[in-house]
C-alpha cells in the first residue's frame, strides 16, 4: 500500500497497548494491494511484538 492510498489514521497508546487504526479506499488501484470486499470474508494479517527492557 502506497502512503497516499491511506484516508486517514491515528494511534494511541493506552496501558501500554498501542492501537493504530487507518482507512483507505477498498480498492486503490495500487498493483500490490488485495481489493477489500464490501460483502464477505477476507484474511487479516497483523503482527505482535512483544518488547522487553
Amino acid at each position: 500500500m502506497d502512503k497516499t492510498d491511506i484516508l486517514s489514521q491515528k494511534g494511541v497508546e493506552k496501558r501500554g497497548i498501542t492501537t493504530v487504526v487507518f482507512t483507505r479506499k477498498l480498492v486503490t488501484g495500487d498493483k500490490y494491494d488485495n481489493k477489500i470486499p464490501k460483502n464477505g470474508k477476507i484474511n487479516i494479517t497483523r503482527a505482535t511484538v512483544l518488547l522487553t527492557a
